[in-house]
Protein backbone atom coordinates (compact mmCIF):
# COMPACT_ATOMS: atom_id res chain seq x y z
CA UNK A 1 0.00 0.00 0.00
CA UNK A 2 1.53 3.51 -0.74
CA UNK A 3 0.96 5.76 1.90
CA UNK A 4 -0.11 9.43 1.88
CA UNK A 5 3.74 10.66 2.40
CA UNK A 6 4.77 8.53 -0.38
CA UNK A 7 2.33 9.79 -2.82
CA UNK A 8 3.19 13.13 -1.63
CA UNK A 9 6.39 12.81 -2.17
CA UNK A 10 6.11 11.49 -5.84
CA UNK A 11 3.85 14.70 -6.43
CA UNK A 12 6.97 16.43 -4.94
CA UNK A 13 9.47 14.76 -6.85
CA UNK A 14 7.18 14.73 -10.16
CA UNK A 15 7.16 18.68 -9.96
CA UNK A 16 10.55 19.06 -9.20
CA UNK A 17 11.69 16.75 -12.33
CA UNK A 18 9.26 18.83 -14.37
CA UNK A 19 10.61 22.60 -13.23
CA UNK A 20 14.11 21.54 -12.97
CA UNK A 21 14.09 22.74 -9.69
CA UNK A 22 14.00 21.57 -5.53
CA UNK A 23 11.08 23.43 -4.13
CA UNK A 24 12.45 23.72 -0.85
CA UNK A 25 9.03 24.99 0.24
CA UNK A 26 7.11 21.80 -0.60
CA UNK A 27 9.45 20.12 0.62
CA UNK A 28 9.80 21.30 3.83
CA UNK A 29 5.81 21.22 3.79
CA UNK A 30 6.19 17.31 3.14
CA UNK A 31 8.56 16.68 5.86
CA UNK A 32 6.64 18.82 8.22
CA UNK A 33 3.63 16.19 7.26
CA UNK A 34 5.67 13.54 8.11
CA UNK A 35 7.20 14.74 11.56
CA UNK A 36 3.56 15.51 12.59
CA UNK A 37 1.69 12.50 11.82
CA UNK A 38 4.40 9.57 11.81
CA UNK A 39 5.42 7.35 9.35
CA UNK A 40 5.68 4.98 12.80
CA UNK A 41 3.01 6.24 14.92
CA UNK A 42 3.07 9.11 16.75
CA UNK A 43 0.79 11.79 18.19
CA UNK A 44 -2.39 13.42 16.92
CA UNK A 45 -3.61 16.52 18.51
CA UNK A 46 -5.97 18.00 15.46
CA UNK A 47 -9.63 18.19 16.11
CA UNK A 48 -10.64 16.03 13.23
CA UNK A 49 -8.62 13.18 11.51
CA UNK A 50 -8.31 13.29 7.85
CA UNK A 51 -10.24 10.79 6.11
CA UNK A 52 -8.33 8.13 5.03
CA UNK A 53 -4.32 8.91 7.00
CA UNK A 54 -2.60 5.86 6.84
CA UNK A 55 0.02 5.14 9.84
CA UNK A 56 2.14 2.67 10.28
CA UNK A 57 3.04 0.93 14.00
CA UNK A 58 1.37 1.89 17.12
CA UNK A 59 -0.58 5.70 17.42
CA UNK A 60 -2.02 7.88 20.61
CA UNK A 61 -5.20 10.18 19.61
CA UNK A 62 -4.85 12.99 21.90
CA UNK A 63 -8.10 15.27 21.00
CA UNK A 64 -10.38 18.17 23.02
CA UNK A 65 -13.28 16.05 24.40
CA UNK A 66 -16.15 16.01 21.98
CA UNK A 67 -14.40 15.73 19.11
CA UNK A 68 -14.88 13.64 15.71
CA UNK A 69 -12.84 10.51 14.58
CA UNK A 70 -14.36 11.01 11.13
CA UNK A 71 -15.51 8.65 8.86
CA UNK A 72 -13.22 6.20 7.01
CA UNK A 73 -10.63 8.21 8.80
CA UNK A 74 -7.79 4.80 9.44
CA UNK A 75 -9.81 2.32 7.24
CA UNK A 76 -7.63 -0.18 6.15
CA UNK A 77 -4.44 1.07 7.22
CA UNK A 78 -1.73 -0.60 8.93
CA UNK A 79 -1.79 0.05 13.10
CA UNK A 80 -1.08 -2.25 15.27
CA UNK A 81 -1.90 -0.91 18.76
CA UNK A 82 -4.06 1.73 19.50
CA UNK A 83 -4.48 4.74 22.17
CA UNK A 84 -7.45 6.76 22.60
CA UNK A 85 -6.82 9.46 25.79
CA UNK A 86 -9.93 10.81 25.78
CA UNK A 87 -13.71 10.74 24.85
CA UNK A 88 -14.54 10.86 21.02
CA UNK A 89 -17.14 10.70 18.43
CA UNK A 90 -16.75 8.09 16.01
CA UNK A 91 -17.56 7.71 12.20
CA UNK A 92 -18.56 4.83 10.54
CA UNK A 93 -15.66 2.34 9.71
CA UNK A 94 -13.38 5.14 11.31
CA UNK A 95 -11.16 1.61 12.11
CA UNK A 96 -12.43 -0.98 10.06
CA UNK A 97 -10.15 -2.90 8.28
CA UNK A 98 -7.62 -2.53 10.05
CA UNK A 99 -6.13 -6.02 10.13
CA UNK A 100 -2.66 -5.38 11.89
CA UNK A 101 -4.79 -3.91 14.87
CA UNK A 102 -4.30 -6.13 17.87
CA UNK A 103 -4.87 -3.76 20.70
CA UNK A 104 -6.75 -0.42 22.12
CA UNK A 105 -6.29 1.45 25.26
CA UNK A 106 -9.00 4.01 25.92
CA UNK A 107 -8.68 4.37 28.86
CA UNK A 108 -11.44 7.45 29.51
CA UNK A 109 -13.80 5.95 26.64
CA UNK A 110 -17.33 7.02 26.96
CA UNK A 111 -18.96 5.38 24.14
CA UNK A 112 -18.59 3.97 20.63
CA UNK A 113 -20.92 6.88 18.80
CA UNK A 114 -21.35 9.10 15.75
CA UNK A 115 -23.01 11.98 18.28
CA UNK A 116 -23.79 12.30 22.25
CA UNK A 117 -26.96 10.28 21.79
CA UNK A 118 -25.87 8.24 18.96
CA UNK A 119 -24.03 5.22 18.06
CA UNK A 120 -22.01 4.36 15.01
CA UNK A 121 -22.06 1.13 13.20
CA UNK A 122 -18.99 -0.74 11.64
CA UNK A 123 -16.29 1.39 14.11
CA UNK A 124 -13.92 -1.45 14.24
CA UNK A 125 -15.52 -4.03 11.76
CA UNK A 126 -12.97 -6.87 10.24
CA UNK A 127 -10.15 -5.77 12.51
CA UNK A 128 -8.98 -9.18 12.49
CA UNK A 129 -6.08 -9.24 14.56
CA UNK A 130 -7.63 -7.42 17.50
CA UNK A 131 -6.95 -9.87 20.80
CA UNK A 132 -9.66 -8.35 23.62
CA UNK A 133 -11.27 -5.10 24.25
CA UNK A 134 -11.70 -3.64 27.48
CA UNK A 135 -13.02 -0.09 28.15
CA UNK A 136 -12.46 0.74 31.54
CA UNK A 137 -14.87 3.93 32.17
CA UNK A 138 -17.03 2.73 28.87
CA UNK A 139 -20.30 5.06 30.07
CA UNK A 140 -23.86 3.88 29.64
CA UNK A 141 -24.07 3.73 25.94
CA UNK A 142 -24.08 1.06 23.45
CA UNK A 143 -21.91 -1.48 20.95
CA UNK A 144 -23.71 -0.74 17.93
CA UNK A 145 -24.03 -2.83 14.89
CA UNK A 146 -21.32 -4.27 13.27
CA UNK A 147 -18.87 -2.53 15.66
CA UNK A 148 -16.55 -6.06 16.04
CA UNK A 149 -18.12 -7.80 13.29
CA UNK A 150 -15.77 -10.68 12.20
CA UNK A 151 -13.09 -9.60 14.74
CA UNK A 152 -12.10 -13.54 14.66
CA UNK A 153 -8.81 -13.26 16.94
CA UNK A 154 -11.07 -11.30 19.74
CA UNK A 155 -11.17 -13.43 23.06
CA UNK A 156 -12.44 -11.02 25.32
CA UNK A 157 -15.06 -8.03 26.11
CA UNK A 158 -14.74 -6.35 29.44
CA UNK A 159 -16.94 -3.24 29.95
CA UNK A 160 -17.76 -1.21 32.96
CA UNK A 161 -21.42 0.05 32.40
CA UNK A 162 -22.52 -1.06 29.40
CA UNK A 163 -25.75 -0.06 28.70
CA UNK A 164 -26.97 -2.37 25.71
CA UNK A 165 -25.66 -4.41 23.31
CA UNK A 166 -27.50 -2.79 20.51
CA UNK A 167 -28.57 -3.11 16.92
CA UNK A 168 -27.40 -6.29 15.31
CA UNK A 169 -24.44 -8.20 14.50
CA UNK A 170 -22.29 -6.58 16.95
CA UNK A 171 -20.09 -9.57 17.27
CA UNK A 172 -20.89 -11.69 14.48
CA UNK A 173 -18.33 -13.90 13.17
CA UNK A 174 -16.28 -13.23 16.14
CA UNK A 175 -15.26 -16.66 16.42
CA UNK A 176 -12.59 -16.63 19.63
CA UNK A 177 -15.17 -14.81 21.71
CA UNK A 178 -15.16 -17.11 24.64
CA UNK A 179 -15.65 -14.13 27.64
CA UNK A 180 -17.99 -11.47 28.24
CA UNK A 181 -17.77 -8.98 31.41
CA UNK A 182 -20.24 -6.46 31.76
CA UNK A 183 -19.60 -4.93 35.20
CA UNK A 184 -22.44 -2.54 35.26
CA UNK A 185 -24.26 -3.18 38.81
CA UNK A 186 -27.78 -1.18 39.22
CA UNK A 187 -29.35 -3.49 36.36
CA UNK A 188 -28.79 -5.79 33.52
CA UNK A 189 -27.27 -4.43 30.33
CA UNK A 190 -29.46 -5.14 27.28
CA UNK A 191 -29.18 -7.48 24.22
CA UNK A 192 -31.19 -6.06 21.46
CA UNK A 193 -30.61 -8.78 19.14
CA UNK A 194 -29.98 -13.09 19.51
CA UNK A 195 -27.69 -12.33 15.86
CA UNK A 196 -25.60 -9.72 17.72
CA UNK A 197 -23.82 -13.07 19.11
CA UNK A 198 -23.91 -15.16 15.70
CA UNK A 199 -20.77 -17.05 14.72
CA UNK A 200 -19.36 -16.67 18.37
CA UNK A 201 -18.80 -19.32 20.96
CA UNK A 202 -22.16 -18.15 22.92
CA UNK A 203 -24.15 -18.76 19.55
CA UNK A 204 -26.68 -21.98 19.45
CA UNK A 205 -24.39 -24.80 18.36
CA UNK A 206 -21.12 -22.74 19.81
CA UNK A 207 -18.71 -24.35 21.62
CA UNK A 208 -19.87 -21.98 24.87
CA UNK A 209 -18.54 -19.16 26.40
CA UNK A 210 -18.79 -17.25 29.71
CA UNK A 211 -21.10 -14.18 30.72
CA UNK A 212 -19.25 -12.32 34.27
CA UNK A 213 -21.44 -10.15 35.89
CA UNK A 214 -22.43 -8.96 39.20
CA UNK A 215 -23.64 -11.94 41.38
CA UNK A 216 -26.40 -9.55 42.17
CA UNK A 217 -27.44 -9.37 38.55
CA UNK A 218 -27.35 -13.13 37.71
CA UNK A 219 -30.75 -13.75 37.75
CA UNK A 220 -31.72 -10.68 35.81
CA UNK A 221 -29.28 -11.92 32.92
CA UNK A 222 -31.03 -15.28 33.34
CA UNK A 223 -34.78 -13.63 32.84
CA UNK A 224 -33.54 -10.78 30.12
CA UNK A 225 -35.04 -11.17 27.03
CA UNK A 226 -32.46 -12.35 24.42
CA UNK A 227 -29.88 -12.92 27.41
CA UNK A 228 -31.94 -15.63 28.34
CA UNK A 229 -32.37 -17.17 25.24
CA UNK A 230 -28.32 -17.22 25.20
CA UNK A 231 -27.58 -18.28 28.09
CA UNK A 232 -30.02 -20.83 27.31
CA UNK A 233 -27.93 -22.81 24.89
CA UNK A 234 -25.87 -25.84 25.90
CA UNK A 235 -22.08 -25.25 26.69
CA UNK A 236 -22.63 -21.39 28.12
CA UNK A 237 -22.46 -20.17 31.45
CA UNK A 238 -22.83 -17.47 33.58
CA UNK A 239 -20.43 -16.54 36.44
CA UNK A 240 -20.20 -13.57 38.84
CA UNK A 241 -17.47 -11.57 39.17
CA UNK A 242 -16.71 -11.62 42.61
CA UNK A 243 -14.28 -14.14 43.35
CA UNK A 244 -12.81 -14.72 40.24
CA UNK A 245 -9.90 -13.71 38.69
CA UNK A 246 -11.75 -10.52 37.24
CA UNK A 247 -12.82 -9.44 40.57
CA UNK A 248 -9.22 -7.52 40.48
CA UNK A 249 -8.12 -7.91 36.65
CA UNK A 250 -9.17 -6.62 33.58
CA UNK A 251 -9.81 -9.50 31.03
CA UNK A 252 -6.01 -7.97 29.75
CA UNK A 253 -4.52 -9.01 33.00
CA UNK A 254 -4.33 -4.96 33.98
CA UNK A 255 -4.85 -5.17 37.79
CA UNK A 256 -7.89 -3.15 38.79
CA UNK A 257 -7.13 0.10 40.79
Amino acid sequence: MTTVYGKLNNLLTAANAKTGESDTTLTDAVQTLIDGYGQGGGGYTVDEIAERTVPNGPITITLADEKYIGRYAFIDTPITELTIENNVYFGAQAFAYCKSLRKINVPKLQGIRSSYYNSQSSVFRDCTALEGIVFPSFGNYTVESYNFQNCSSLAYADFKNLARIGGSESFRGCTSLTTIIIRKTNAAAGLLNINNLTGTPFASGGTGGTLYVPSALISSYEATTNWSTILGYENNQILPIEGSYYETHYADGTVIE
